[in-house]
């Protein structure tokens, strides 16, 4: 009598051990990663008012995420968001530690219109391949470490517009600290606005290397160990002043830079 007692209490603590080994099992499974990524974007859909696709998601061992043909569209259907892939990889180890640890994120053959999301900007453009890493995400220190960062055959406009209206709410100080590593930019075009195009600031990047930099957005400081750029062309502009002779401030157009 007492062994079966002994069995039956067994059993019941082992119950919800080997149920949840058995649903983390089943996300592994293809079928089931396709069944919620249905109802996920189902769920998107309808809470939005987007169209939100996802061709394919692979969840791989250690909370790897594979995703391919992101799609989202807004009401009009204009496209905001059109993704080939997009990967992610974390340490599990970190996470068991409650810390945020990104082995890689890498996204391949984007194409983005935030349209007026964003409120007082607008980025439209494509991106070829944008890959980070970062090993140190400290939440309660406000600290990211980004190691490396790279961005290639990108074509971005950033327009600012006027419809941003002043916010007179208080807010909470922000004093995050970003320490980056390498960053390095290639084959990469630019565009930047101000409202009514009062404004442009462009260039076309070949190379572009930042190394050793810190973003103290609590000190507003801004620091970098070295910079190195060489770009095919950079224009500055402000289109409603008048041409002048010589020397035009007003009107800039460089080509072949190097600089660092």
């Amino acid at each position: 009598m007492k062994k079966r007692i002994l069995k039956w209490v067994i059993g019941i603590l082992l119950t919800p051990i080997i149920l949840f080994f058995i649903s983390a099992t089943l996300l592994y499974l293809p079928p089931i990663q396709d069944f919620a990524v249905r109802k996920a974007t189902a769920y998107l859909s309808e809470t939005t008012g987007m169209k939100v696709h996802i061709g394919r998601l692979r969840l791989t061992f250690l909370f790897d995420i594979d995703l391919q043909d992101v799609q989202i569209k807004d009401g009009q259907d204009d496209s905001l968001l059109d993704v080939e892939r997009l990967s992610v990889d974390l340490s599990f180890a970190s996470l068991l530690h409650g810390e945020i640890d990104v082995e890689g994120i890498e996204l391949t053959r984007a194409a983005v219109n935030t349209k007026s999301m964003i409120a007082g900007v607008e980025i439209k453009g494509s991106i070829g391949r944008f890959f980070v890493n970062s090993h140190g995400i400290e939440i309660p220190q406000e600290m990211v470490t980004v190691n490396t960062a790279l961005l290639s055959d990108a074509d971005v406009a950033i327009a600012l517009t006027d419809s941003t209206t002043e916010d007179t709410t208080a807010s909470s100080p922000v004093n995050w600290k970003i320490a980056l590593g390498q960053v390095d930019l290639a084959r990469t075009r630019v565009r930047f606005s101000m409202p009514g195009d009062s404004m442009t600031v462009s260039g076309g990047i070949l190379t572009a290397a930042l190394r050793n930099g810190l973003i103290d957005l609590g000190q507003a400081l801004y620091t970098v160990e070295t910079f190195d750029l060489h770009a095919d062309s950079l224009f500055y502009d402000l289109p409603y002043e008048k041409t002048a002779e010589g020397l035009d401030v007003n009107h800039i157009a460089l080509r072949d830079i190097g600089l660092g």
